[in-house]
């Protein structure tokens, strides 16, 4: 046996696992890489993150919700010794009757500060400084530490909102009223800064490049391929059908998430919040099935193309590709259908000397 036909087998087999290797673990990662990416941008990327979180206050349910709150806190900072000490001329069923007056507005005035544009001001910037706060501590070398491992916001713009609100509701007496003297709020404590931090820096890398080194697989497995424009097609269906996978993990996420806000008060809202938050994953998804089926088409087309070829083009092709003493030996029909004269087909009966020499 030829040892360069053997070599040449073993290395058209190792070709041909490798590239299939390569084409079934790329394509396991390409989904997965999808929603890392997403997840990173989403809480990573100040613009990407402002365009997610920003636009949740103009969701109705979540506006009710947001008009409780902001009424507790009122109705806690405006009772009735503070109506007492801004009327102090005023009889105490005057005071009664006005706090009744005051609480009985409260709801409808906070509903209108909540559907306000300058409350989804407040809240983006609120939001965007806690976001960027974390992140600076979350992306540094060291541990984070209890001294400086913590995030707070100022709540002082939005209590002037709400006073403002109500002083336009009928109630001026209450413009003179200071804000609250803990007006700074901790939202992030230091041990759950550290939780953070310890995900972060795993998933952070996974995130930015897990989707990279799946395209890089794919890409590598159509060049090391045997049958490369066949590879091409399959690569394209694969990503169809990774697409399709995001598309029924996210049916399924937004099952489950429905679930987990149905006994909550946001449950008439959960499905805008989850499309809200998912919608630029929806965004790569589709992209992903318009490249898959992009890649497909002109996979097919390709191969179309071949299967269409005339076949004495293909069989010359073929036999270029084989490598010196493995061409196969040509029979006498085939040279026949070819064209080849008859006396170019016969071989010449020379007479040979007894030193190996040919004579005339």
């Amino acid at each position: 046996m030829n040892p360069i036909g053997v070599w040449w087998r073993i290395l058209k087999w190792l070709r041909s696992a490798v590239a299939a290797l390569l084409v079934i673990v790329g394509a396991l990662l390409v989904p997965v890489g999808v929603l890392g990416y997403w997840a990173d941008q989403t809480v990573t990327s100040p613009a990407r993150f402002e365009a997610t979180i920003g636009p949740l206050v103009t969701i109705p349910a979540v506006q009710d919700q947001v008009a409780a709150g902001l009424t507790s806190i009122v109705k806690d900072a405006w009772d009735q010794r503070t109506l007492t000490s801004l009327l102090p001329k005023a009889s105490a069923k005057a005071v009664a009757a006005r706090e009744a007056a005051i609480q009985k507005v409260l709801p409808l005035a906070m509903r209108k500060v909540a559907a306000s544009p300058e409350f989804g001001g407040i809240w983006r910037s609120l939001t965007g400084a806690v976001q960027t706060r974390v992140l600076h501590l979350v992306s540094q070398p060291t541990t984070v530490t209890a001294q400086a491992g913590q995030v707070s916001i100022d709540i002082m713009p939005l209590y002037l909102l709400m006073r403002r609100q109500v002083v336009l509701a009928g109630f001026p007496e209450l413009a003179s009223v200071s804000g609250p003297k803990d007006h700074v709020k901790m939202i992030v404590k230091a041990d759950a800064l550290d939780r953070i931090q310890k995900v972060y820096r795993i998933a952070n890398p996974i995130g930015h490049w897990l989707i990279v080194l799946a395209g890089l697989m794919l890409l590598a497995a159509v060049a090391i391929s045997r049958r490369r424009r066949r590879m091409v097609l399959i690569v394209g269906l694969l990503l169809v059908v990774g697409s399709g996978a995001l598309i029924v993990t996210k049916s399924v996420g937004a099952a489950r998430f429905d679930k987990a806000l149905a006994t909550t008060k946001l449950a008439s809202a959960g499905p805008d919040i989850y499309r809200q938050v998912t919608g630029y994953l929806s965004t790569l998804t589709y992209g992903l099935l318009f490249l898959g089926f992009v890649i497909s088409a002109l996979g097919l087309l390709v191969v179309l193309r071949r299967r269409g070829r005339p076949e004495k083009l293909r069989r010359s092709s073929a036999e270029r590709s084989q490598p010196a003493g493995e061409q196969e030996a040509i029979s006498e029909p085939q040279l026949a259908t070819a064209g080849v004269p008859a006396m170019a087909r016969e071989t010449p009966n020379w007479p040979v000397s007894s030193k190996g020499e040919v004579s005339d």
